[in-house]
């Protein structure tokens, strides 16, 4: 086992432990989970603003603190990610409305040299320089956390804001994922996949709305290998990775329903592969997003697509038409191929379980179609460029995410209700 802790907020905890009590490494189906960002700099916002009421902005200064604190904990701690992040962004939303109300501002004309809630308005022009918010990039762990000064104090919480976001979507994947390993790859239950399909939805839209949200402006300030998180191509591509692994489950879903449709489960496993080229197009080659990440997401490309090619064989064989099930099959055993090349470099642990179930059906049944065929039936079999194209289907899209309502107003701030 290997302790890891937190130096800033003394949260520690175990890797390898199972939950439990085993000494082990967790096993891993399907999904590759990304690193929590984390946080590395305190913030006070009580400390910051001499405003006549500090009750709301201590509560947020123990809520960030709280949120540090579970992240620390690691992927085993993700449903306390997932309460803490969202009391956190209530909170953060007070802040970031206060900093920009034009109603406080005008209250705060004339104040006197004390300095007051003027501070935190002429800190979002950015004349304010000693609140520091500092992160380390979950994508890049091994990263530098972020140094370089933002233009404004508006443009930090912006940024603390994202980081926050990709953290709680972040959590979703890993409640998937630490969910199933506790049980063994043919113990999987039908709720663990419906589990998977709800939660990657939910991670998939909180990507889309912090791509959308985001501002650009903060790709002026951030470094893409140092922090990818705060770019809105990356973030597009975790949506879209994401929506991969909502797909994957969609897929899983599909093909324990007996009677299923082959042309179906074809297009659910096409659009694992779609979206998985889609995720890797927007994460480009960029040094910041892991390696791991991005094999993963190379071999799901590939592997899925063989699944998808193996169902058209078997749809087709079933309608008599031997010689484009040869065809399809033939595909699917070229894509298994190209996975079984990376995975001579990479393990790809995450897809290993997916890949033995059905690297062997994918031989076999292509041995068994040209036996059979050269042997009975005599049929041609087509160049697969010959054939129209197979799409994916989404099952389920992004899941639309609706932000948290701020805890608390400005004019709560100034001791007005």
């Amino acid at each position: 086992r290997r302790v890891h802790g937190d130096s800033l907020f003394g949260a520690f905890f175990i890797e390898g432990l199972h939950p439990t009590g085993n000494p082990q490494y967790f096993t891993m189906w399907i999904i590759y989970p990304p690193d929590f960002p984390k946080l590395v700099s305190e913030v006070m916002f009580d400390e910051c603003f001499n405003v006549p009421s500090k009750y709301h902005l201590a509560e947020a200064t123990t809520s960030r603190n709280l949120l540090a604190q579970a992240i620390g904990g690691g992927h085993q701690n993700a449903v306390k990610v997932i309460d803490q992040c969202n009391d956190y962004l209530s909170r953060l939303a007070g802040v970031i409305n206060a900093a920009d109300d034009p109603e406080v501002a005008a209250l705060c004309k004339g104040k006197t040299n004390t300095g007051g809630f003027s501070q935190l308005i002429s800190a979002a022009v950015g004349s304010v320089h000693f609140v520091e918010v500092q992160w380390r990039s979950g994508l890049n762990s091994g990263s530098m956390p972020t140094e370089k000064p933002f233009a404004s104090f508006k443009q930090a919480l912006e940024f603390e804001r994202c980081m926050v976001l990709v953290t709680l979507a972040n959590a979703y994947l890993a409640t998937v994922a630490t969910n199933l390993s506790l049980v063994a790859t043919d113990d999987v239950s039908d709720a663990l996949i419906q589990l998977g399909v709800t939660n990657c939805a939910k991670a998939a839209g909180i990507f889309q709305f912090a791509a959308e949200t985001t501002p650009e402006s903060l790709q002026d300030t951030l470094d893409i290998v140092e922090c990818p998180e705060g770019f809105t191509r990356i973030l597009q591509g975790l949506c879209a990775y994401a929506s991969a692994c909502t797909a994957q489950f969609s897929y899983e879903a599909a093909r324990r329903k007996a009677g299923m449709n082959q042309t179906l489960k074809a297009k659910l496993a096409m659009m694992v592969a779609e979206l998985s080229d889609k995720a890797k197009m927007c994460f480009g080659v960029s040094r910041g997003v892991s390696p791991a990440l991005q094999n993963h997401i190379v071999g799901c490309s590939s592997l899925y697509r063989s699944i998808a090619c193996k169902h058209l064989a078997e749809g087709e064989w079933a309608a008599e038409n031997y010689g484009l099930g040869v065809t399809y099959i033939k595909r699917a055993v070229e894509r298994l191929q190209a996975v079984e090349t990376i995975m001579q470099s990479v393990a790809l642990a995450s897809l290993k379980s997916v890949y033995e179930r059905d690297a062997p059906v994918v031989k076999q049944t292509l041995a068994t179609y040209e036996k059979e065929n050269n042997m009975v039936y005599y049929q041609t079999v087509p160049p697969i460029e010959s054939m129209q194209p197979t799409y994916g289907v989404q099952a389920k899209p992004p899941e639309k995410f609706v932000p948290c309502e701020a805890r608390f107003s400005a004019q709560e701030l100034m001791g007005r209700s």
